[in-house]
């Protein structure tokens, strides 16, 4: 038979304000699992910024690429423009037409293709719109004698395929009404355009570039390139450049039909 003290029974023992501070101090000392709490925490938002970051740092650099193709469309186009293309099935001096089967128009526009094949995707299906490009390249790297990168083989056509589908180029008329305003209208499509010798001419490229970083593609995202599949995003990037036509005319005037005095 056991006794038991109803005195004790009744009066549990107490905490004493030692026992709580030493309780809370060693929660506070064990950090056991912190780092990864704060791992799991502070992650996702880290791979987001970084993300971020190099879509950014791409969609600035193939900014830059857009304004050069503009550049070089206007370059090619005033250089162009003053040229006799008669003999190849195109127009004379200082005119031009703004369909794909004129000479002129074909060259400015290729200037733009080019220029922005560095930064063009892929598209593996058709043919090369420049057969001799991969193999120009080839013959480049050998002329110093090196080997042709792989690359050259595998991507050069496909990329060049990306950017002439993906590329558009507009010429337009320069419309200066006063000091501050200038406006800029399209040349509609097939028109045939006469150029002073000294006439600005205008060269707007829009590129469909593709984003291929993950998650920042469809936030940064315009539209699909293929509807029918996911993923293939691209956002639409224009510049413009204006110069001044080349075209004077180096033909010399008539001579003189009044009789000269000694």
């Amino acid at each position: 038979m056991s006794l038991s003290n109803p005195a004790a029974e009744n009066n549990p023992p107490r905490t004493s304000a030692n026992d709580v501070i030493g309780w809370a101090t060693r929660w506070m000392v064990d950090n056991r699992g912190t780092v990864t709490i704060e791992l799991a925490l502070v992650l996702p938002l880290l791979l987001f910024l970084s993300l971020l970051l190099v879509q950014t740092m791409l969609l600035m650099a193939a900014n830059h690429f857009v304004r050069y193709a503009a550049y070089t469309a206007a370059r090619v186009a005033v250089v162009q423009i003053p040229q006799d293309a008669t003999r190849g099935g195109g127009l004379g001096p200082n005119r031009l037409v703004t369909d794909r089967d004129d000479p002129k128009f074909n060259a400015v526009r290729r200037a733009a293709v080019f220029a922005l094949w560095p930064i063009s995707g892929r598209v593996t299906d058709g043919m090369s719109p420049d057969a001799e490009f991969a193999s120009s390249l080839q013959r480049y790297y050998e002329s110093f004698g090196r080997d042709a990168p792989n690359w050259v083989e595998r991507l050069a056509d496909d990329k060049l395929r990306y950017a002439e589908a993906n590329t558009r180029l507009n010429l337009m008329h320069v419309d200066v009404r006063h000091a501050r305003e200038v406006r800029f209208e399209d040349m509609a499509a097939g028109q045939h355009y006469h150029f002073g010798t000294k006439a600005p001419v205008t060269a707007r490229v829009e590129h469909d570039f593709g984003l291929t970083v993950p998650i920042m593609a469809a936030l940064f995202a315009e539209g699909r390139l293929d509807p029918q599949r996911s993923g293939a995003y691209y956002t639409r990037i224009a510049a413009r450049c204006t110069l001044n036509n080349e075209g004077i005319t180096d033909t010399l005037p008539p001579p003189p039909t009044l009789p000269r005095i000694p």
